[in-house]
């Protein structure tokens, strides 16, 4: 219903003469029932949770779960840059340790989705080696979270992250579409002008802080593990 949307539009166009397409075709819905506004409060989780799925799959998989507040919260910044650093590329931590010297893992992720109206997650995923234990992997991961969670990461690891989220953000803004995606995701959960302020959240971040989201956040007692075991189609 129109009292329940927006319309984003960006490029090269006449001002005047979009809004009256607009009206056009989009005046004529009358609008519907009032949205109630819906806020559910997840109960603090206290202990660590598991989940093991035994489905028909190539490689085990492992995810790790994490808390996390919205992209509102001051530590959302933090946040985005930990995950850069934990498995932003080739370079990152989780490669090296686990894809490059140790062969556990084909591949690796680290993802925090702050853009969210509710609170949200900070991920860890693995796509685990043929004949390697995902319980190894596990420790692996764990092992690299505590140094994480103990140790300042370099300045020349942190200024690399935060180059790497400044052209992720530019590059996603390079065409007229990824401008008007952007621009659409924020007013959806708070407001489009928030946009402007988000390079400037990152470029504030220091290794202090991000060595206190590691410890905040990345926490066993607040996360739940899910691993894929896979198992061979029985034949007909």
């Amino acid at each position: 219903v129109p009292n329940n949307a927006f319309l984003v539009v960006a490029g090269d166009f006449s001002t005047p003469e979009i809004l009256s397409k607009i009206r056009a075709t989009f005046g004529k819905i009358p609008r519907g029932p009032e949205t109630p506004k819906v806020r559910v409060e997840e109960v603090p989780q206290r202990g660590e949770r598991r989940v093991a799925l035994k489905k028909e799959a190539e490689l085990p998989f492992l995810l790790f779960y994490y808390h996390a507040p919205n992209f509102k919260d001051p530590d959302s910044f933090a946040l985005d840059l930990l995950s850069v650093v934990l498995a932003g590329g080739r370079s990152s931590r989780l490669y090296q340790e686990l894809v490059y010297h140790k062969r556990l893992a084909l591949g690796v992720d680290a993802d925090y989705e702050g853009l969210s109206v509710d609170p949200t997650v900070f991920s860890i995923t693995a796509q685990v080696m043929p004949d390697k234990d995902p319980a190894e992997v596990e420790r692996a991961i764990d092992s690299l979270v505590a140094r994480m969670r103990a140790e300042l990461i370099s300045e020349r690891e942190l200024e690399k992250a935060k180059n790497q989220v400044e052209a992720a953000f530019g590059f996603g803004q390079a065409s007229v579409f990824g401008q008007a995606m952007r621009i659409g995701q924020y007013e959806s959960v708070a407001g489009w002008r928030l946009l402007d302020s988000y390079l400037a959240g990152i470029r504030k971040v220091t290794a202090a802080d991000i060595l206190k989201v590691a410890k905040q956040y990345l926490d066993t007692d607040r996360r739940t593990v899910g691993t894929l075991i896979p198992i061979k189609e029985k034949k007909q």
